[in-house]
């Protein structure tokens, strides 16, 4: 296995994973108020695709690396952001 190859099958695993968190918060997303839990959820889940985001930028030189990483996003945003840097990061590998 080449390096490129283990790097791009550590992304598309972690593509897996949060596909799998973000069907699991949309699923358990409170319809009547957000409970405590969910929204602690929603704080790392932001962080965590926020950071993907940062560190391929600041890899890149590019503006992507002075988003803020403590910033909530909601579900659709947060799924948008995760297909944007899984495709982002596979390109770069």
């Amino acid at each position: 296995m080449t390096d490129a190859s283990h790097f791009l099958d550590l992304f598309r695993y972690n593509d897996w994973a949060n596909a799998r968190v973000l069907e699991a918060l949309e699923a358990a997303e409170p319809r009547h108020g957000k409970t405590v839990r969910f929204e602690k959820a929603m704080d790392l889940l932001s962080h965590v695709l926020r950071a993907q985001t940062v560190w391929l930028g600041r890899i890149r030189q590019d503006d992507d690396a002075s988003q803020p990483f403590w910033h909530r996003d909601v579900l659709p945003d947060c799924r948008r952001r995760s297909e944007k840097t899984t495709r982002d990061w596979l390109a770069f590998l």
